[in-house]
């Protein structure tokens, strides 16, 4: 075996186990409950091509060239006819060897679960390694994955970089897993993880709970409009089929966002979906940090139903810092962790816990009857404003290097919605030690109107240029006090880049 045995398709009465191989030998798993294997099946192989060279995630097959292709084989047995809520035993007897795991099966009803989400672990082999030991100490039911479990979609990477840190997690948990930007076209990823239907995005349900997964990163690849016209078609459809009283989605990329990525997925034409059929939790990776927003609502649509927003991208790449956004940003934490959560009919809890067991935040979602608690609504904060402004803040670029004194004008588009909204744009703590404003800048935006505003600064000392990436040294960041019928809230911009 080059990787595996692992878990995949988890339900009440079906488990799928699986594994890799580079020879091309029939297997058998042997299953049951109570010690005894008394149940088999057979496992024949299935072809995985794979180039020799990693091509880099944006590459297509057509790409390779020819003698670049190497084979793997895939083997996948689909146990059925098994009993809820039951602890089996299996073990796979492959090639003269014989690998032991466990599994349960999900509950038939609505039993608390507990289940735990990380993502973004690339190639952070330690990192993972000791994520996933201290959520198997856990016995979560299952895993989410949020997307770049490696950094290109290669075979080779996978075995490096996943399955060698994830692998003792794996052979006991299953995993569900989501496309991430680093998956590319996905090739691989959608042979060894095998999506339950025939496209990036699904759905199932566990205990109390409704789970859908989307590929935020459809838009990156051709006939992209059509995909996520049909994705949005299908999601309507599937979450107004549900009675579970909780919804969950998930996806890579995420709807907010206050690290460097400052993504933006899904605000225009899934998010409007999610209010209306009362989606509690969403949780996206991508940006390498761990966020979590308040529960916010849109006026006008289903404003009863906030969405709490939670970014888990810290599962071993390298970190990146969120900014401020008060008071919409809850929490935020460059350090690398996973989420915990257990999930009954009337409460959810929530624990984001570091890689050295450190708790980096704890949350609770109650409901009564079906309806969300009076508490938690109390904490709910208004949408647009903070998206529209925060839109208008994600790229700044200045000149650089400058010398003490050196003067320059940051123009700016500022929207905020539907409602008027007051504006005072001021520098951060941090910027205002070597930048100063000329002048003040503030006013007020109109409804539904465009604010163009030109903001003079001065450096009060050397600024020096830096990677695009990282701005310049010392940062250059703003922020956008505002104010929108008698609620106040701050929005800091992205980290200014130099201008190329």
């Amino acid at each position: 075996m080059r990787s595996g045995p692992y878990l995949q398709h988890p339900g009440p009465t079906h488990m799928t186990v699986m594994w890799t191989s580079d020879e091309a030998v029939d297997g058998v798993v042997r299953y049951g409950a109570g010690g005894r294997l008394t149940k088999k099946t057979a496992v024949r192989p299935k072809a995985l091509r794979y180039p020799i060279e990693s091509p880099g995630w944006r590459a297509k097959a057509s790409d390779v060239p020819a003698g670049g292709i190497r084979r793997a084989f895939v083997y996948a047995a689909r146990l059925t006819g098994l009993t809820p809520e039951t602890t089996y035993e299996y073990e796979v007897r492959f090639n003269g060897r014989v690998e032991r795991g466990t599994f349960q099966t999900f509950p038939a009803g609505g039993e608390r679960i507990t289940f735990a989400v990380y993502s973004d672990s690339h190639c952070g082999v330690e990192r993972q390694r000791r994520i996933t030991r201290r959520i198997t100490r856990h016995k979560p039911l299952f895993v989410i994955h949020g997307g770049d479990m490696i950094s290109h979609d290669h075979y080779p990477e996978y075995l490096r970089c996943f399955f060698t840190p994830a692998g003792p997690m794996l052979r006991h948990v299953p995993i569900w897993t989501a496309r991430g930007n680093h998956q590319g076209g996905g090739a691989c990823w959608r042979r060894l993880f095998t999506p339950p239907r025939d496209h990036y995005y699904y759905s199932f349900d566990c205990g109390h709970a409704h789970f859908v997964c989307l590929d935020s990163c459809a838009w990156r690849w051709p006939d992209a409009d059509e995909k996520l016209a049909a994705m949005a078609d299908w999601l309507d459809r599937d979450l107004s089929r549900s009675k579970k009283p909780w919804k969950i989605v998930y996806y890579h990329e995420p709807s907010y966002d206050m690290g460097w990525r400052r993504t933006d997925w899904g605000r225009e034409q899934f998010t409007p979906i999610l209010r209306r059929h009362g989606v509690d939790l969403v949780f996206s990776g991508h940006c390498h940090s761990y966020m979590r927003f308040r529960p916010m609502f849109w006026r006008g649509e289903n404003d009863e139903h906030p969405i709490t927003y939670i970014v888990n991208g810290g599962g071993g790449g390298g970190p990146t810092t969120p900014r401020p956004a008060r008071p919409h940003l809850a929490v935020g934490s460059r350090k690398h962790h996973y989420v915990l959560y257990h999930l009954d009919a009337d409460r959810l809890t929530a624990k984001a816990i570091s890689m050295d067991g450190e708790t980096i935040d704890e949350f609770a979602i109650d409901k009564q009857d079906g309806r969300l608690d009076a508490k938690y609504l109390a904490r709910a904060v208004p949408e647009e404003a903070f998206a529209n402004i925060e839109f208008s803040l994600r790229e700044i670029r200045i000149p650089a290097p400058l010398k003490k004194g050196e003067t320059f004008e940051l123009p700016l588009k500022l929207f905020a919605g539907s409602r008027a909204a007051k504006f005072d744009l001021r520098l951060a703590p941090g910027s205002a030690k070597r930048f100063e404003l000329i002048r003040p800048v503030r006013g007020t935006i109109a409804p539904n109107k465009t604010k163009s505003v030109v903001v003079g600064i001065r450096a009060t000392g050397p600024i020096r240029d830096r990677s695009p990436r990282s701005g310049t040294r010392p940062q250059f960041i703003i922020e956008c006090h505002y104010e929108v019928d008698g609620f106040r809230g701050m929005v800091s911009s992205n980290v200014a880049n130099w201008r190329l």
